[in-house]
């Protein structure tokens, strides 16, 4: 085992560790000082938790991806350092962070992680009283200890992520500090909702989704200098991205100058043709019932179950979220609006295990799947709405390929023409997405564009649909 207890120990173990482990092992220092931001004054409390909280989620994202984005992410969080007050236990975590940061984004990594460790620790030792803080340091360097001897076990650093920042139970001194802090976040909810959910995520060792957080780490600048009202406003489009990527995503193309979809991952041709010839037996079957069970061509998940098929036969991630989207539908009506009928109970299990077979072989099928499950049902969708996103496609033409536009078109009519105000949730997610994804894209490059502001108040409509409104 790793034993760390002092700086010179842990330098010395440090010093024969690869970049990433270092800004690795700096992240989770520096996140075990971030209670101290509790004892802030509410005045200074906003700028100096948004920049604190900012290196080490941008930290944590650049020990695990090494892209170019993501380094001049880490080195932005890095230039953005701010005078953090005279509080002794806030500008100890602010100087925890700014380790961290450096960690991110500079050559001297070591000494970087070694500042972050011990920054973490006098803030602990800042936030409690003297037996208190002996117990606060002394569970800091044990903390410290168990990561750098999973690193020696061979963990991955995501694995390490994974594991409690404090694996044995939060020392008094810190907890005190962490409860002032969550009080904090919970006075303003709409603006430190998303902090106080990702810092209990990493406490506990669930981290958010990585690609969550990589996506807020590469807010630009200009927002984050704008203050915590308006990152908290992009962080809910962001996530809103997010939590819609139910299908391929809409990804600039340099070349083009157009937005183009992502490549899904080929299944064996044997496994899709199985799955959709089950399928479309089962829907046959169900059609064929008719005049028993309600069940008919214009049945929102026949044309939801045709509809796919004729546009993706081929593609088994496609087949599989929207026969997800058919079965959740037919779950939802059967005993409602349809009566509880065999040929329609087999179809909705035909499309489970349909969906199941896809998943088991698809990573990104099954990403998909769990997000659309995870999805509020949207609210109905007014009139008024409806025309809006007709609109889009027509509005995006210079922006979109040939098949995005034709897909955008199609399911701006599907949308428009749904008498109940709820067309499939599948299609309306994938508008979401896109939309929002575009609309970022357009703000973060061209803000002078006459149609962002349009947009914007578009995305805003959109993330009411889900719930969520801005």
């Amino acid at each position: 085992m790793v034993e760390i207890a002092d700086r010179k120990s842990a330098e010395a173990w440090l010093r024969t560790q690869p970049r990433e482990v270092q800004v690795a092992f700096a992240a989770r220092c520096a996140l075990r000082a971030l209670p101290a931001l509790g004892f802030l004054d509410r005045e200074a409390f906003g700028g100096i938790a948004l920049i604190t909280c900012r290196a080490m989620l941008t930290s944590g994202v650049a020990a695990l991806v090494s892209t170019p984005e993501v380094r001049s992410a880490a080195s932005s969080a890095s230039a953005a350092k701010r005078a953090a007050a005279a509080d002794a236990a806030a500008f100890a975590a602010a100087s925890s962070a700014s380790a961290a940061k450096r960690a991110a984004s500079a050559s001297a990594a070591f000494a970087a992680a070694s500042s972050a460790a011990f920054a973490a620790f006098a803030a602990a030792d800042a936030a409690s009283a003297s037996a208190a803080k002996r117990a606060a340091s002394s569970a800091a360097f044990a903390a410290a200890s168990y990561d750098a001897t999973q690193v020696e076990n061979g963990v991955a650093l995501r694995d390490l992520f994974a594991e409690p920042l404090w694996p044995a139970g939060l020392p008094e001194g810190v907890a005190q500090a962490e409860d002032t802090l969550r009080a904090r976040f919970a006075d303003a909810p709409r603006i430190w909702g998303f902090w106080a959910e990702w810092y209990d995520s990493m406490v506990s060792g669930r981290p958010m989704d990585w690609s969550l957080q990589e996506a807020v780490a590469l807010i630009p600048d200009e927002i984050w200098e704008a203050g915590p009202e308006q990152v908290a406003r992009e962080i809910r489009r962001r996530r809103l991205v997010h939590r819609t990527a139910v299908a391929a995503k809409a990804v600039f193309d340099d070349e083009q100058k157009k937005f183009t979809l992502e490549s899904d991952p080929a299944l064996p041709e044997e496994t899709v043709a199985f799955v959709r010839q089950r399928i479309e037996m089962a829907l046959r079957n169900a059609l064929a019932e008719g005049l028993s069970n309600g069940f008919a061509e214009d049945s929102p998940e026949a044309q939801i179950i045709r509809d796919v098929i004729a546009e993706y036969p081929d593609n088994g991630s496609m087949l599989a979220v929207f026969f997800f989207d058919a079965c959740m539908s037919l779950q939802a009506n059967i005993g409602d609006r349809y009566p509880r009928e065999v040929s329609l109970v087999n179809l909705k299990n035909a499309l489970f295990g349909a969906v199941e077979e896809i998943c088991e072989i698809d990573e990104v099928a099954k990403q998909r799947c769990a997000r659309l499950a995870a999805l509020n049902n949207p609210e109905p969708i007014t009139l008024a709405d409806a025309k809006e996103a007709q609109k889009v496609p027509e509005a995006l033409a210079d922006l979109t390929d040939e098949e995005m536009a034709r897909i955008m078109e199609r399911d701006a009519e599907t949308i428009a023409s749904t008498t109940t105000g709820k067309p499939p949730k599948a299609v309306l997610a994938r508008f979401t997405n896109w939309v929002t994804t575009i609309t970022i894209w357009l703000d973060n490059r061209k803000k002078d564009d006459a149609r962002v502001k349009w947009l914007f108040e578009l995305v805003e409509r959109l993330q009411a649909w889900w719930g969520d409104g801005g």
